[in-house]
């Protein structure tokens, strides 16, 4: 049988010192058939010049700054993939992450999104600040991130881009999205993702992430009111990772 093509969407923004080990964890996936495109967001190191060298299916798009946002929405533009998957320049997908993922779909022919658990690190020889340190996790947790994803690529027809207003949180935005609009999301009980944590990461910026998290939000809360004035359908906490894996696990049946 054939296997399907997985689009695996990296944006980047001055992504130098680590984009190659992220794109060399990708194809550490040993599967094929695989594309990688490699969304620069305006990039003024030597990112352009480090993507070009590295061998294998990979499109180098670039465009002006226009946020993270844009950058994903244009990947998945260029995407021929049956199956999109995101990884960040920074970060690394672990070895197994594409062919476990790919288990609970030919499982469950219903299921369209596949979550896997994600664990943080300090990256060696970096210092980041202090209030970094309550987000390392002694042990993987699960969480409402693109990274640990695997997405049926129609999910976006049916949900719709990336917020470009968003410049931070679009992500827990769409899976809010997804989730209100009845999304099937599978959850698999394995680490598939190391999040980076080192002095350039965007969430350093904990004022502009707060305030986009919260905005987020409310347009999720707007929306369910709207639906329901009276009674909005409440949503899962995505901050408690039992929680959120019970809810999950049961939209999933």
């Amino acid at each position: 049988m054939k296997k399907p093509l997985i689009s695996v969407i990296i944006p980047v923004l001055n992504g130098d010192r680590y984009i190659k080990e992220a794109i060399e964890s990708v194809f550490d996936q040993k599967y094929e058939p695989l594309e990688i495109i490699v969304v620069d967001d305006g990039s003024t190191d030597n990112t352009a010049k480090i993507v070009k060298t590295l061998n294998g299916n990979i499109k180098y798009h670039y465009q002006q700054n226009t946020g993270v946002a844009t950058a994903r929405n244009k990947g998945i533009e260029l995407a021929y993939g049956d199956y999109v998957a995101f990884i960040d320049a920074d970060d690394i997908w672990l070895k197994h992450k594409i062919s476990s993922q790919l288990v609970l779909f030919a499982e469950n022919k219903d299921i369209e999104i596949v979550q896997g658990y994600i664990k943080r690190f300090v990256s060696p020889g970096t210092t980041p600040p202090p209030h970094f340190a309550k987000n390392i996790d002694e042990q993987p947790v699960l969480s409402l991130s693109l990274g640990t994803g695997l997405f049926k690529k129609s999910v976006f027809d049916k949900i719709g881009l990336f917020d470009e207003t968003l410049k931070f949180s679009e992500d827990i935005d769409w899976f809010l999205r997804a989730i209100e609009g009845g999304i099937i999301i599978s959850v698999l009980e394995e680490m598939v993702y190391l999040y980076r944590l080192h002095e350039s990461n965007m969430t350093i910026d904990v004022k502009n992430t707060n305030m986009y998290l919260l905005r987020a939000f409310k347009k999720s809360l707007d929306r369910r009111r709207q639906l329901n004035p009276e009674n909005p359908v409440p949503l899962p906490n995505i901050k408690n990772p039992e929680r959120l894996n019970s809810f999950l696990n049961t939209k999933q049946k």
